[in-house]
């Protein structure tokens, strides 16, 4: 069987979580069938070190979109939380509150372990704030402004590296 035969038989499981497809082959003819079984790319060997690494990074990131999740727990209750429906997190009395697209939810954790946990997608602008640089509209040396609307404090000395989370982020 040939990587194509593969890629339609896995296609055909509807059952299972379909993977990305990315072809390395040295056959060029084959290049229209790839669109067929929805392949993420076809690269033809030799292969560009630097374009292979790219094309590993986007579907990495492709695989994850909607993906990462925030684990709280609250009281008895545990809920689970996708990172893109989170704006953004602030430090309350001993508690994070969670501004989410659908409302707030506060539980008990150190802003400290969140912003190890969710660095890479998320930045602490704050001694008080964690942002998801996703919702990130615009900023200065004293505010960042998010797509809905709230402006949260940027600390002197938090703007730095801000700046340098949020252009490796977009990047």
């Amino acid at each position: 069987m040939d990587g194509m035969e593969m890629a339609k038989r896995i296609r055909g499981m509807e059952d299972i979580k379909q993977p990305i497809i990315i072809f390395v082959t040295g056959y060029e003819k084959y290049v229209y069938d790839a669109f067929d079984v929805g392949a993420f790319q076809y690269l033809l060997k030799p292969i560009d070190e630097g374009r292979f690494a790219e094309i590993f990074r986007r579907a990495a990131q492709q695989a994850g979109q909607g993906k990462r999740v925030l684990m709280v727990q609250y009281g008895n209750t545990g809920k689970t939380i996708p990172l893109s429906d989170i704006y953004y997190m602030e430090s309350q009395n001993h508690k994070i509150a969670v501004h989410m697209k659908d409302g707030i939810l506060e539980y008990y954790v150190k802003m400290s372990d969140l912003e190890e946990e969710l660095q890479g997608q998320f930045c602490r602008v704050h001694k008080g704030y964690l942002v998801n640089l996703s919702y990130v509209d615009e900023y200065n040396k004293t505010e960042v402004t998010l797509t809905n609307g709230d402006k949260l404090l940027i600390s002197k000395y938090k703007y730095e590296d801000f700046v340098k989370a949020y252009l490796r982020f977009m990047k």
